[in-house]
């Protein structure tokens, strides 16, 4: 698709357009055959062109079309209609399509010169009309013997009968090329002439994705399963591009036809192709998905052609008595056997799926389930890490497949290499009732199939106790071009116990192999895949012949001893370690999630995980922590709200209905109310405080007051309390001056003396505000090890080695959802899920993670550089959770000792790059020192960048009359400044950077203990500094300055 931009001589608001010309622009396509040629031939590619109806005024093509009447007129005796409102293609006529002699003249003029070219499709737009005078006369449409001859009565077939004049000009000038058209409008029975419906330009929101999963059911009601939509949205207005955009793919390459990238993007400053936006990785795997599965799709559309079945049909459509699906928009089907649940919501990680009373398989696991009518799961969306959409196939089910790998081009067989690979993949789904699908096949480019050159391939399966029989049957028909011999793949689906004792085709037993891999060297063979799966391969053979291939069930697998569960361990000294597999954990896919925080550059410090009281896994991620304790920012509020069902206990707090106020009657509080006088200790815990708080204002103006719990207090109320939910970090600051009003210690004090102590958590600090009061939302600072000794004290109901430290009464409180936002079930400040897991958890990445139904610890420490907690769900749930077994597993050595290696790999320092040679811009400003405009929101008054040459630079601010030194690395270490430039721990920041252009460097700082990680951009011009941060949206100007004299 040749995008706006690509338009040549579009002059806006002006009849000197290029508009309507629908010729080449010769100076960006001087030679438009050869190029085109070359595309398809070199890559395999085929080019659309675009065309609209609109013609500008002071064109020849305008002259002469309203010569012979051929322009939609102002009435039936005037001139063509002249269009000037909103004239961004410029201002002229438009093209009367209800007029058969124009529709004619149009096509032979201007499209078939374009054909002849090589075009292959023909893009319509803006044919609602998207202009047009509503007091037009058209040449008009017949009804009943009436001509129709007014716009209202024309638009709805206006884009109807343009497509109709490029399939009749294909007819009439004897093409066998297929003619191919993508329309915005159109009506019933637009399809007949290979039209495709795109939804418009809709907005780039997950919400419209939602709504164009409706519509296209409705479309394929209609008969019109060719439709799709701008892939990511015309408008680009979503937060986080990144998810909306793979969700988006991901549907697009399953459904849409054609599946077609596109924004608005006429200044070229859009992100459009998925090898440049969404997660690169999934989008990759689900174009694979859509090209593997082009034979079972085409296969449809030759019998939608045929028999008008539907190819993309809602539910509904097959299951008609079934009151579940009848509104059900959230999934749908690929022909009758291959349903699949579509997703279009921020930040989820697994969905249910409601499966129609059958037996079904998951498409991805082969994992069977029978269901009565009824919903399963939750499922992973992102197994592997990479955004699947969940799949399930009807039992009896066959899903023919065209073999694809990095080497594909297109659906033709294109290859990079050159190579062939035209086998029969087809996958058999076992039941015992028979069942059959025909594959189609024919030439992919011309008319030819209409005459009856096709080859028809039925495909058959039934399983019969222990034995399943498919058959290939020998191909019938031919077409030009078709191979004679080819290799059939089956993978067989089923249920039965084992593994087969024998496969035989066509009457001789084939060759077990131990591995697929040791099959795909073999001429012929079967054997069994990781996932159970029979995979035989046949070895080239006639296609008319018959492929019999019968699968002997019989040889049962022997059950491995489970072994005994570990005894019960209380870290109280320190913590026992396990393997993996001794909790019932796969370390094989815990390597893997170690192998996605590497692949996804998650900016993790650390990650744990403990099972049933062991550590399992203690990994820190080389940044700069290597194991330093780091402050443990929002879980510090689980903290504080586990002191308060301690201290309500003990008898220091009356209850969680006690006004917060009774703590504070020696305080004049401003903005006094009833409202403020009836806040309680729960509208705290539950962040529904009613108080005027705004993140991250307040937080900016306690910081700068005095007395940070007065300015709490003091704000006046927005709401009533336990109206609104209202996250604010003084609420919970709050709570921990009320515990030292109440208990007369700090917030610190008092967890030493009844957590931490009893815990064995021995190396901590909390820091206080300036008044004293432990901070109540950051601010405490733990090992990660310590951290997840807070999660085995929720895991055991508040239970510690027999001694029981919080009620589990108020545990129990503590996770149960309270109020609802929109992370989730909130608590007394924890967040719960659906699935039983609850986490303390701050938006860059700071989580302890407590699944008591698994029995589960996990801690992250972060420095995430941007808010991106989807990584961090998916790491949770598509790994760390999902290697979760309820029993001790075998143990696995190898997999151990890989697990093992990447511990200690991604704990390493990298070996240092080389570093390049400095700019001239580094050798001009280094060692000067630049005076920094006043008032800058980095507070620095002067700056010096000093380049001494080496793979280590340093860089001097004077910031509050103090000047700050900061080594930077240069060969991509980050730099810890050394113990005796004095930096507290809160203040230790690492830094490495690098030349992204002569004048341009990039500071990357990674704070040590808390979770900051951003990266500056230095832009030295001439004498000016401009300092500028990295964010999602964009580059936020900080500071400038002006180099001194």
């Amino acid at each position: 698709v040749l995008d706006l931009q690509w338009f040549g001589g579009i002059t806006e608001d002006s009849d000197d357009t290029q508009e309507g010309s629908l010729t080449w622009d010769e100076t960006n396509f001087p030679d438009p055959e050869v190029k085109i040629a070359t595309l398809m031939d070199e890559e395999g590619i085929g080019l659309m062109a675009i065309e609209q109806s609109y013609v500008g005024r002071n064109l020849s093509e305008h002259s002469e079309l309203e010569e012979m009447s051929y322009l939609v007129r102002a009435c039936e005796t005037c001139d063509a209609t002249y269009l000037e409102e909103n004239p961004w293609w410029g201002k002229g006529g438009m093209i009367d399509w209800t007029n058969e002699e124009a529709s004619t003249f149009w096509h032979d003029w201007k499209r078939e010169p374009l054909i002849e070219d090589g075009i292959i499709g023909h893009w319509t737009d803006l044919g609602e009309p998207e202009l047009y005078d509503p007091d037009a006369w058209y040449a008009g449409i017949p009804s009943d013997g009436t001509e129709l001859h007014d716009h209202a009565s024309v638009h709805n077939l206006y884009n109807f009968l343009w497509s109709k004049s490029i399939y009749d000009g294909y007819l009439r000038n004897e093409h066998t090329q297929r003619p191919f058209i993508l329309s915005r409008s159109g009506a019933p029975g637009i399809q007949r002439f290979g039209t495709a419906i795109w939804s418009g330009d809709i907005s780039g929101f997950l919400s419209s994705l939602a709504t164009h999963f409706n519509a296209q059911m409705h479309m394929s009601m209609s008969g019109l399963d060719y439709y799709s939509a701008d892939i990511g949205g015309f408008w680009r207005q979503e937060v986080n591009t990144t998810e909306m955009y793979t969700q988006w793919f991901a549907y697009g390459m399953l459904f849409d036809i054609p599946g077609r990238p596109h924004t608005f993007n006429v200044g070229n400053w859009t992100e459009t192709t998925p090898d440049r936006i969404g997660d690169l990785e999934s989008n990759l795997q689900n174009v694979r998905l859509r090209y593997s599965l082009s034979p079972y799709v085409y296969s449809l559309a030759h019998r939608a052609y045929l028999y008008a079945e539907p190819v993309y049909p809602p539910l509904v459509y097959y299951y008609q008595i079934d009151p579940e699906v009848r509104e059900m928009g959230s999934e749908k089907l690929i022909g009758h056997d291959l349903l699949v649940g579509v997703v279009a919501n921020s930040g989820e990680t697994e969905r249910g799926i409601y499966l129609p009373e059958g037996v079904w398989v998951d498409f991805h696991t082969g994992e069977w389930i029978e269901s009565s009518g009824e919903w399963f799961g939750p499922f992973m969306e992102y197994p592997g890490g990479y955004f699947t959409p969940l799949m399930f196939v009807r039992a009896g089910g066959i899903i023919p497949m065209m073999y694809v790998d990095e080497q594909t081009m297109n659906v033709m067989g294109k290859r990079l290499d050159g190579s062939t690979r035209d086998e029969l993949i087809v996958r058999v789904y076992a039941d015992s009732m028979p069942s059959s699908f025909t594959l189609y096949e024919d030439d992919g480019v011309s008319t030819a199939y209409q005459h009856g050159e096709v080859r028809t391939t039925e495909i058959r399966q039934q399983q019969q106790g222990n034995e399943v029989s498919v058959t290939i049957a020998g191909a019938q028909g031919t077409y030009a071009g078709a191979s004679e011999r080819r290799d059939n793949v089956i993978h067989l689906y089923t249920n039965l116990k084992g593994v087969p004792s024998a496969v035989i085709l066509n009457g001789t037993d084939l060759i077990p192999y131990e591995m697929v891999g040791d099959l795909e060297e073999a001429e012929s063979g079967w054997a069994i895949s990781e996932n159970d799966v029979v995979v035989v391969k046949s070895g080239k053979i006639d296609l008319s012949e018959d492929k019999v291939f019968a699968f002997i069930f019989g040889e049962e697998v022997a059950e491995q001893e489970i072994p005994q569960p570990l005894p019960i361990a209380w870290p109280t000294e320190g913590w026992q370690s396990s393997s993996p597999e001794q909790v019932g954990m796969d370390s094989e896919l815990l390597a893997e999630a170690l192998d996605y925080v590497q692949r996804k550059n998650i900016h993790l410090h650390h990650m744990l995980i403990a099972r049933d009281g062991y550590l399992v896994m203690d990994a820190p991620i080389y940044r700069v922590t290597q194991g330093r304790s780091s402050d443990q920012l929002s879980a510090t509020r689980s903290v504080i709200a586990t002191l308060v069902g301690i201290a309500i206990d003990q008898g220091y707090l009356e209850g969680v209905d006690q006004p917060i106020l009774d703590f504070f009657s020696d305080r004049e509080i401003d903005n006094l109310d009833a409202d403020k006088e009836a806040m309680t200790i729960e509208d705290l815990l539950t962040m529904r405080s009613g108080l005027a708080c705004s993140e991250p204002e307040t937080s900016t103006q306690m910081k700068e007051s005095a007395d940070w719990v007065q300015l709490m207090l003091d704000l006046p109320m927005r709401n009533t309390p336990g109206a609104e939910f209202a996250d604010c970090n003084g609420v919970s600051h709050l709570l921990s001056a009320v515990l030292q009003e109440a208990t007369g210690k700090t917030a610190f004090a008092y967890a030493q003396e009844t957590l931490f102590k009893p815990m064995g958590i021995t190396e901590i600090n909390w820091i206080s505000d300036p008044n004293g009061v432990s901070l109540g939302w950051q601010g405490l600072q733990m090992s990660p090890r310590d951290t997840a000794k807070i999660g085995v004290l929720y895991l055991n109901m508040g239970n510690w080695d027999g001694t029981q430290l919080v009620p589990p009464d108020w545990v129990e409180s503590s996770i149960t959802e309270h109020v609802s936002t929109q992370d989730g079930g909130f608590g007394y400040l924890w967040l719960n899920d659906p699935a039983g897991t609850y986490v303390s958890k701050e938006e860059r990445g700071q989580w302890m993670v407590v699944n008591p139904e698994l029995d589960l610890v996990v801690v992250f420490t972060s420095g995430q550089r941007q808010k991106d907690p989807l990584t961090l769900k998916v790491l949770l749930r598509s790994f760390i959770i999902e290697a979760c077994s309820p029993l001790t597993l075998p143990e696995n050595p190898d997999g151990f000792t890989d697990l093992q290696d990447q511990i200690s790999a991604i704990g390493e320092i990298p070996e240092a790059q080389l570093v390049p040679p400095l700019p001239e811009t580094a050798l001009r400003i280094s060692g000067k020192t630049y005076i920094m405009d006043k008032g800058n929101f980095l507070g620095w008054d002067e700056f010096r960048a000093t380049f001494p040459g080496g793979s280590e630079a340093m860089f001097s601010l004077l910031a509050g009359g103090v000047w700050v030194e900061l080594p930077i690395g240069l060969d991509g270490i980050f730099r810890v400044p050394p113990e005796e430039y004095g930096y507290p721990d809160e203040a230790l920041v690492a830094i490495r950077g690098w030349w992204e252009t002569d004048q341009v460097f990039l500071f990357e700082y990674d704070y040590v203990l808390i979770a900051e990680h951003n990266i500056l951009r230095f832009i030295f011009e001439e004498d000016r500094l401009e300092v500028q941060v990295i964010t999602p949206e964009g580059e936020i100007t900080l500071a400038n300055g002006q180099l001194k004299p």
